[in-house]
């Protein structure tokens, strides 16, 4: 049975597996914008490295090396290792299955809303999802989000569906999906956490049968690993560390006592030439900046005009949250997800756009509704009819979403680095794995690239990126067994290797240098012993 007061929320007679054709078409148009940047953004972010790295490791079978990199093996290594054989090109492969993931994600996200509005209003906002321009960007990029998008969405849905009908093949697939989805990226946990929660008090004659149901993926993952542990003789307890979970809030605290300590050393310095009163004041309100920090990156992300239809959506649900448990649940996984984000920044204060995605999957719904009170405006105002106000609305969303969408955002001075790296790549004929060091954080692109196709998994070295431009760390080369060396003017300033130190320059061979608008000229050298 459907929650008190949810009936009036669906269609009669929706299927729940249907696709009209306007969610098939934002569905083709959500594949072609993550195409279109496949094909004009060269570049991908170097987290990516990692994944591939380890997905090589699984398909030679150097499963020592498969933690070497990363201390952390989520599924998407996983199903990059299994696309390679078809696909052959290590980079493709892993960008085609973020490309899969991603666009496979917009149908349940479809199903997830077509349990609250009516078929024109759910396509129309699962456009806005479709194609907001840093999750289409996320989507062709060699990162684990996609994977972690998909299954919690389809685990979100699959428990909505449970809600309604209260079936236990809905509540174990999506005890199956979230699971997956936390192995994504940990913060899904959350989901899990709130749904367990919720089963308690959702209903009480048949809370604990639910509960089973929910909870027969982690007791077979619980009972697996005991048996494995016990034949293998692993320490589980030194395994998973679970002091680690305990340390997390006290490392927040710590973190922003830190801060505060930092801030009041500083004020005690020369060296804030402002007003004397700005330090204690910034101080005093440092609780809220990673506050407004959240608030104005999701502002950002969904470019303001539908970061307040989303607020208009809660304000107008708070109606509905004794009368419909469903968005009951939802609500209160937005304002957890808000509060796990908020004491993520505290402790990394390193946050960007995709970290939101655990706060947006919960949360559309709000801006559906916000996006039915916008158009249900424009018909009132301007006396609009045959659906005008909606094709009104979805102007509005194409003119704001597609322009920043189409236009493929990427630095060409990193260019040179594929190519430096493609230049080693064909001079070892991808024979063996290489070794490249240099002054500047991007030696790990070229080191990659060098290493893209040969057999093996190896790391970058930690001392490959030098602290210092100097003749002795030119010997840490030698002495560290690197094969090649890559000079940047700009860090070495004009220094090069011949004026630096006569003794170990036979050491470096020049092979050939590229012109770099950011970094000077870059010269690369085979280094022999």
């Amino acid at each position: 049975m459907l929650p008190n007061g949810s009936r009036n929320a669906l269609t009669p007679g929706v299927h729940t597996w249907k696709l009209s054709y306007g969610a098939i078409g934002t569905v083709l148009l959500g594949f072609l914008m993550r195409v279109y940047l496949f094909a004009f953004n060269p570049t991908i972010s170097p987290d990516g490295f990692l994944y591939i790295q380890q997905a090589k490791a699984l398909y030679f079978g150097l499963f020592d090396q498969v933690l070497a990199c990363y201390m952390y093996l989520a599924p998407y290594p996983i199903l990059v290792a299994l696309v390679y054989p078809v696909l052959g090109d290590w980079v493709v492969g892993a960008q085609w299955v973020n490309i899969f993931f991603s666009t496979l994600t917009i149908i349940p996200f479809y199903w997830l809303l077509r349990r609250f509005f009516g078929d024109m209003t759910a396509w129309i906002t699962l456009m806005v999802f479709a194609l907001l321009p840093e999750y289409v960007s996320l989507s062709r990029d060699v990162l684990r989000d996609p994977t972690f998008w998909f299954f919690s969405v389809s685990g979100l849905y699959l428990f909505i569906l449970h809600m309604e009908k209260r079936s236990f093949k809905w509540l174990l697939l999506s005890s199956v999906c979230l699971t997956i989805g936390a192995w994504a990226r940990i913060e899904a946990t959350l989901f899990i956490i709130v749904s367990i929660v919720f089963l308690l008090f959702l209903n009480k004659t048949y809370r604990w049968k639910d509960m089973f149901f929910f909870l027969v993926p982690y007791i077979a993952i619980a009972a697996t690993s005991i048996i494995l542990a016990h034949f293998r003789a692993i320490d589980l307890i030194e395994l998973l560390k679970p002091q680690r979970l305990l340390s997390l809030p006290l490392g927040v605290i710590s973190n922003y006592d830190a801060l505060r300590e930092q801030l009041y050393k500083l004020y005690n310095t020369e060296l804030i030439t402002v007003s004397p009163y700005f330090i204690p004041q910034v101080r005093k309100i440092l609780w809220f900046i990673p506050l407004g920090t959240l608030l104005a990156q999701l502002a950002e992300t969904l470019l303001f005009l539908f970061f307040i239809l989303l607020f208009v959506g809660m304000v107008f649900w708070t109606k509905r949250l004794k009368t419909d448990r469903r968005v009951l649940y939802l609500w209160i996984l937005s304002i957890m997800s808000l509060a796990l984000l908020y004491v993520q920044i505290i402790y990394y204060w390193h946050f960007n756009s995709r970290f939101l995605a655990v706060f947006l999957f919960p949360s559309f719904i709000f801006i559906g509704t916000g996006i039915k009170r916008l158009t249900t405006f424009f018909s009132s105002r301007f006396q609009l009819r045959n659906n005008l106000e909606y094709a009104i609305m979805i102007a509005i969303i194409l003119a704001l979403l597609l322009p920043k969408t189409l236009r493929a955002n990427f630095s060409e001075d990193k260019l040179v680095f594929n190519e430096i790296g493609n230049y080693i790549a064909e001079r070892e004929n991808n024979s063996r794995p290489v070794s490249v060091c240099g002054a500047f954080k991007d030696v790990r692109v070229i080191n990659f690239y060098a290493n893209v196709n040969s057999p093996g998994a190896p790391c970058l070295k930690n001392t490959a990126i030098f602290k210092n431009t100097d003749a002795k760390e030119l010997k840490q080369v030698l002495i560290q067994d690197f094969d090649y060396f890559i000079w940047d003017q700009q860090g070495w300033k004009n220094k090069e290797i011949e004026k630096l130190s006569l003794d170990i320059e036979k050491h470096f061979i020049k092979l050939q240098e590229w012109p770099s608008n950011r970094w000077g000229k870059l010269i690369l050298y085979e280094v022999v012993r």
